[in-house]
C-alpha cells in the first residue's frame, strides 16, 4: 500500500490528509501542542486509508509562514521520515495552498489575478500574488510583510480575487479594495487534501521552513 501524507502544523489547526491513490482521509482540529496528537492521528488515519504508518511514500507539508515551532514540527518529521524510509518530500507554502483552492474552484479560466493575505502578528500581514494564465498558476516570487494600513493601501486598486485564511484571522477580508473579488468561505482556509495537491502541483525546490517573521513572534497572535 502506497500512501501520500499531507501535513500542516503552522497554525491553530493540526491538519492531516492521507491519500491512498483513490480517496483522501482527513483530520483537522484546533490544538495548541500539536506534536502531542501527531503520531496518534497519523497511525489511526493510515489504518483507515488501508495501510500503516510505514507506508508513506510521499510526504507533503506546509512549510510556512506561520508559527516558528509549528513549521519545525512538519519539517523535522518529513526529513527524518525521508532518511528512515526513502520517502519523497514536497513542500507547499500556505499561500500556495490557498491559491490552489481558488484554482481548483475556477478550473481553466484564464487571466485571473490572485492576492493571498495571511496574518503575521497583531497588525502585520503577509501578501503574495498569483496569476492563472492559460490554465496554469504562476506565482510571484516576492512576499510582502505589511502593516495593516500598508496592506489596505496596496489592495485598494487590486483587481482580482482576494483570498485569505479565515480560520487564522476571521476579519481578513476587511482589507479588500473596491475592485477585489472576495473568495467565499469554502476556500478561505487551508484544506487538508489540498496540502497534497498544491505541494505536488508546485513542486517547490525550497523545502526549508519559510521564516517571514522573527522567532520571538512564534506564539499565536491575539
Amino acid at each position: 500500500m502506497k500512501l501520500t501524507l499531507g501535513l500542516c502544523t503552522i497554525g491553530k489547526f493540526l491538519k492531516i490528509s492521507i491519500y491512498n491513490e483513490k480517496n483522501f482521509f482527513i483530520f483537522s482540529k484546533e490544538y495548541l501542542n500539536q506534536e502531542e496528537l501527531l503520531f496518534e492521528v497519523l497511525k489511526k488515519l493510515a489504518i483507515k486509508a488501508g495501510g500503516s504508518f510505514k507506508n508513506f511514500r510521499n510526504i507533503c507539508y506546509v512549510n510556512g509562514p506561520g508559527r516558528f515551532t509549528g513549521m519545525r514540527i512538519s519539517y523535522t518529521f518529513a526529513n527524518v521520515y525521508k532518511v528512515l524510509s526513502g520517502a519523497k518530500i514536497y513542500a507547499a507554502t500556505a499561500f500556495d495552498c490557498l491559491a490552489y483552492n481558488l484554482y481548483e474552484k475556477l478550473g481553466n479560466k484564464n487571466d485571473i489575478d490572485i492576492a493571498v493575505v495571511l496574518r503575521a502578528f497583531k497588525y502585520e500581514f503577509y501578501l503574495a500574488y498569483y496569476k492563472i494564465e492559460k490554465g496554469v498558476i504562476k506565482k510571484n516570487s516576492r512576499y510582502y510583510w505589511l502593516k495593516d494600513y500598508e496592506l489596505s493601501k496596496k489592495l485598494n486598486d487590486f483587481s482580482g480575487y482576494l483570498i485569505g485564511d479565515k480560520e487564522e484571522f476571521s476579519d481578513i477580508y476587511k482589507f479588500a479594495g473596491k475592485n477585489s473579488i472576495i473568495s467565499d468561505d469554502s476556500i478561505s482556509s487551508i484544506k487538508p487534501e489540498n496540502i497534497v495537491k498544491s505541494a505536488l502541483y508546485f513542486k517547490n525546490s525550497d523545502k526549508k521552513p519559510l521564516y517571514l517573521k522573527p522567532a520571538k513572534y512564534e506564539t499565536f497572535a491575539s
